[in-house]
């Protein structure tokens, strides 16, 4: 397993002071902060690719490619889209939206043929209602079965839709395809505008769900991931204000050992 962190001016600054040590940093489809993250260490792209609602065609597959080649980015990941005019627990709307999901990743398989491809599950709440079909974790497997590519266990997103649907989240976790797992990303929650966020700093619970699924990893029940990302920090309006530097000098050291010890 590999660290990953979101790159910020932050996290820059500590590599250059080698006062962290990361594995890799992670960085989205932007082309300059790709080059200046890859000035302190090696770069994995998170593509903000989804699948689902036929948007895959328009996609730029040109850069798709050049970031692929030229960067250390393990897979091409995608989101698992959701539909607010399709219905949770109806099976007809479930193999409506698994479908649409199995016509995507065909059509990125005939665009980008021998590309490991990971499907990420994404967070279901009331201001996502879309996100309630998307989660249900028998679609999620047999997505990926029939598909045959991996999961990017997002534990903060899974954490959320069990808060949300009053699930135990262990419980729930066990009904993914953990048999797949290809990357697993990790943040601090907390309540925000009233409702349970991510992306945040790591508190003691979130640092309890992290060591119970890295002991899961070590114990052999779960695939081992190939990177590990910690998704705190970062640039722009959403995360530049979540970018502390003193929680990255005391977190990313813990995080790293957590997952190389």
């Amino acid at each position: 397993m590999q660290l990953a962190v979101n790159f910020s001016w932050q996290l820059g600054q500590l590599l250059q002071e080698n006062a962290i040590t990361v594995d890799l940093i992670k960085c989205p489809e932007w082309a300059g902060m790709v080059n200046s993250a890859s000035k302190f260490g090696k770069v994995t792209v998170h593509f903000e690719i989804g699948i689902g609602n036929g948007s895959v065609k328009n996609l730029d597959f040109e850069m798709i490619k050049r970031f692929l080649r030229t960067t250390d980015t393990p897979h091409l990941n995608v989101h698992l889209l959701g539909d607010s005019t399709l219905t949770a627990d109806s099976k007809p709307d479930e193999i409506r939206l698994l479908d649409r999901w199995k016509i995507d990743i065909e059509y990125l398989k005939l665009r980008l043929p021998d590309q490991n491809i990971v499907a990420e599950n994404l967070p279901y709440l009331p201001t996502y209602p879309e996100n309630r079909i998307s989660s249900r974790p028998w679609l999620i497997q047999e997505l990926l079965t029939s598909q045959d590519i991996g999961f990017l266990l997002d534990l903060s997103h899974l954490r959320i839709t069990a808060h949300y649907e009053n699930l135990d989240f262990k419980a729930f976790a066990s009904e993914f395809p953990l048999d797949r797992i290809e990357e697993m990303h990790l943040t601090g929650l907390k309540t925000y505008a009233n409702y349970l966020t991510d992306h945040f700093e790591m508190g003691k619970e979130d640092f309890a769900a992290a060591r119970w699924a890295t002991s899961q990893i070590k114990a052999g029940l779960w695939q081992s991931p190939k990177v590990v990302a910690f998704e705190y920090g970062g640039a722009g309006d959403v995360f530049s204000w979540r970018s502390e530097i003193s929680v990255l000098r005391d977190q990313v050291p813990q995080l790293y050992a957590l997952i190389h010890s």
